[in-house]
């Protein structure tokens, strides 16, 4: 048991932290209002940095790359999908956010 968690310490982060089924925020002005700001879920991920959106309020899709998205953060009480790290892909229950730190506790 022991071994199994140093070796999730050891654990590299990965450049992108794209997952299916995610919801995220799109940031590009240059896609204009329609996408701007819109939350969206990612319903397939390609090429690592590449993910197809789904609009939430308007139901329209989209090709996006990573750097025109940022995740959500959900309130706190709900479920969570670790992204990167040590214990990527585990699910958890956001118990408390740390704004000043960044962290999700």
């Amino acid at each position: 048991m022991a071994e199994n968690e140093a070796g999730k310490k050891r654990k590299k982060k990965k450049d992108s932290w794209l997952a299916k089924n995610i919801v995220v925020k799109i940031v590009a002005k240059e896609l204009g209002k329609d996408f701007y700001k819109a939350k969206g879920v990612v319903e397939e991920v390609f090429d690592t940095y590449g993910a197809k959106v789904k609009v939430i309020k308007t139901g329209k899709r989209v090709k996006l790359d990573l750097s025109h998205l940022e995740t959500v953060i959900p309130q706190v009480g709900r479920k969570i999908l670790i992204l990167n790290g040590a214990y990527e892909g585990s699910q958890a229950i956001l118990d408390k956010l740390n704004v000043e730190e960044l962290l999700l506790i």
